[in-house]
């Protein structure tokens, strides 16, 4: 509405994919509270009904499957099951920017980030059918990255009901680390 990604549209979807997963929800150009404050806890939508246990005390929640911190576990414990199939240094300090840097060179990591994909894909479906959003935007380090904003909107767009695809854009944030910052000035300007 005030600036970034998401001007001109008023139903939104935002989605932060890092140590967590976080977001925010806009409905008719309002951003959506809840009772008490508290909508958008995105993190914890359960995708895997019989998962992994959540740091919330859930399990199978989005945040536990689709953080970069998840992706980052899961490479983890692939490279320790397969210790030959990485650079003896790859080991060190695994990031999210690591793994993407080396996807086109190991298969064994594009199927692990396809994985990721996927799990953060049947979030983003379960809200696009929930909300009925114009928009869904991908916030966090890892939406600098086309290869997967490319791959995360084709795998939503595969599974989306038919009529809630008709203007549905998957885009990357704007305003990169400053968003929750601007956001919270922008929340405050207007509810003086």
């Amino acid at each position: 509405k005030w600036m970034g990604a998401g001007v001109g549209y008023k139903n939104i979807v935002a989605i932060t994919i890092g140590t967590g997963v976080g977001g925010g929800i806009i409905v008719d150009d309002k951003i959506l509270l809840g009772k008490r404050g508290l909508a958008g806890e995105i993190g914890h939508i359960v995708i895997h009904g019989s998962g992994e246990s959540c740091s919330c005390g859930n399990v199978g929640c989005l945040e536990r499957y689709a953080s970069t911190t998840a992706l980052v576990r899961s490479v983890s414990k692939l490279q320790k099951e397969n210790p030959t199939a990485f650079p003896r240094d790859f080991e060190e300090n695994i990031n999210g920017r690591k793994i993407f840097d080396a996807l086109h060179e190991n298969n064994l990591l594009k199927q692990v980030v396809d994985n990721w994909v996927d799990d953060i894909s049947l979030g983003i479906i379960s809200l696009v059918h929930i909300f009925n959003p114009e928009q869904v935007i991908i916030g966090g380090g890892v939406s600098g990255r086309k290869e997967f904003i490319e791959a995360l909107s084709k795998k939503v767009h595969e599974k989306v009901m038919p009529r809630f695809l008709e203007g549905l854009e998957i885009v990357p944030a704007k305003l990169g680390n400053d968003a929750g910052l601007v956001g919270a000035i922008y929340y405050l300007i207007e509810n003086k």
